[in-house]
């Protein structure tokens, strides 16, 4: 008769381990092993990764950012190329006022 009490304890163990996310499934071996650093050497690269993912997404927001500023500037060039061709373009306005004021001048004169 004991072994099936047993034998009912093993399954409910075992549809316990079944319901375990894989993190918990790790945690509840290293304890079966009894080794008392092995959780301790597990959270290290546990933290690591933490770290890693923060890093990574810090990456890509800068990254976004970076195309952001780099769209602007894109923008802020165009707008100088124009402010460029508007100076020469009234520069070469007023010389040709001077030209067109000195030809009548000396029409007049």
């Amino acid at each position: 008769m004991a072994e099936p009490c047993a034998k009912q304890a093993r399954i409910e163990r075992v549809c316990e381990f079944a319901k375990f996310t894989p993190v918990q499934l790790l945690e509840e071996t290293e304890k079966a092993v009894g080794d008392p650093q092995l959780p301790i050497q597990q959270r290290a690269p546990i933290g690591k990764s933490c770290e890693l993912k923060n890093i990574q997404l810090s990456v890509e927001r800068n990254g976004e950012t970076l195309n952001q500023w780099r769209a602007l500037n894109a923008e802020l060039e165009k707008d100088v190329e124009r402010v460029r061709q508007r100076e020469e373009l009234l520069t070469k306005v007023e010389s040709m006022k001077e030209i067109t004021l000195t030809e009548v001048w000396h029409e007049e004169g």
